[in-house]
């Protein structure tokens, strides 16, 4: 995608997409919504941001790692992420990658596949929301109540 792709994109709101034989991921990349691409394909999204993965069946929210040895030609990613995309290990697919916003953060953490951040992320949230109640019971008690 390299210079052409943010060219096209800011003229034309048009994502390129790029054709890219998919890979099963190895075995240490399995549940960790993980997918391999080489850099030129996703610039300017940087190694280890959450970024936008869309093929012609789905999109999903996915960690951004660069291939094994630079391979330009292929993406690797776990059975999961080939579902929701609904592509097929062995075969070349159309891809499209783009960058978040920074609340989509937050969807993609409260919905990753890794059951031991997504339960940690399950208790942050649940912890903030005490937190805010927490705050409004005590300013509503100290509130002057004009008696």
């Amino acid at each position: 995608m390299g210079p052409r792709h943010g060219l096209l994109q800011e003229a034309f709101g048009v994502d390129e997409m790029v054709r890219l034989l998919v890979h099963q991921a190895n075995k240490e990349d399995i549940f960790e919504d993980m997918v391999r691409v080489h850099t030129s394909h996703r610039s300017p999204i940087l190694a280890g941001k959450i970024f936008r993965v869309t093929s012609s069946n789905g999109t999903t929210l996915a960690v951004a790692r660069n291939t094994p040895k630079n391979d330009r030609s292929g993406i690797w990613m776990d059975d999961e992420m080939r579902r929701r995309l609904q592509v097929t290990d062995g075969e070349k697919e159309e891809f499209t990658f783009k960058a978040i916003h920074w609340w989509e953060n937050f969807v993609w953490l409260w919905s990753v596949s890794n059951p031991t951040n997504r339960v940690a992320a399950h208790l942050s949230f649940i912890s903030l929301g005490l937190g805010v109640i927490g705050l409004i019971l005590g300013v509503v008690s100290i509130w002057p109540t004009g008696k």
